[in-house]
C-alpha cells in the first residue's frame, strides 16, 4: 500500500478528479450549471493527461499549465449578490480537481453564511480530496 504522503498514481488522481466533478455536478442547482460544470470537468479530465506533441515540422508541446508554485493563492470571492453555489462551482472546479487545489481559497461575504455552509458540506464530502477551503 502507498504511504499517505505519496503522490497518487495517475489512475488514482483521475478517479479522484472524476469524483470531484460528480460532486460538483450534484451540488449545482440549475440544469445549465450542471451541464457547464460537467463540460469543464470532461475537458479537464481529457486535457490533464500531460503535455502532448503537436503534429508538423515544428516541435511543440501543449497542454494545461498550473499556477506558479510560489506560495501565492488564488482567491475566489463569493460576494453579497451571489444566489447559489452555481456561480462558484465552475470557477472552483479547475482547482478542486487538479493538483492546484491547495493554491485556491474561497472567500465569502459575511452575508453569505448559508452558501459558506453549503460549500463546507460539499468540500467535506468529496472523497479523498481537498477542494479549495472556505475562508
Amino acid at each position: 500500500a502507498a504511504s499517505p504522503s505519496a503522490a497518487p498514481s495517475s489512475g488514482e488522481a483521475a478517479k479522484r478528479a472524476a469524483a470531484v466533478v460528480d460532486a460538483f455536478v450534484s451540488a449545482a442547482g440549475a440544469a445549465e450549471a450542471r451541464g457547464y460544470v460537467r463540460q469543464i470537468g470532461a475537458y479537464l479530465l481529457t486535457a490533464a493527461d500531460g503535455p502532448r506533441r503537436a503534429f508538423g515540422q515544428r516541435t511543440a508541446l501543449y497542454g494545461l499549465q498550473r499556477p506558479p508554485m510560489d506560495g501565492r493563492r488564488t482567491a475566489l470571492r463569493v460576494g453579497p449578490a451571489a444566489t447559489s453555489l452555481d456561480e462558484l462551482l465552475p470557477l472552483a472546479l479547475p482547482f478542486a480537481m487538479t493538483n492546484a487545489r491547495g493554491q485556491a481559497v474561497v472567500s465569502f461575504d459575511p452575508s453569505q453564511q448559508q452558501l459558506k455552509a453549503e460549500w463546507a458540506k460539499l468540500v467535506g464530502g468529496v472523497a479523498g480530496g481537498r477542494p479549495p477551503p472556505a475562508g
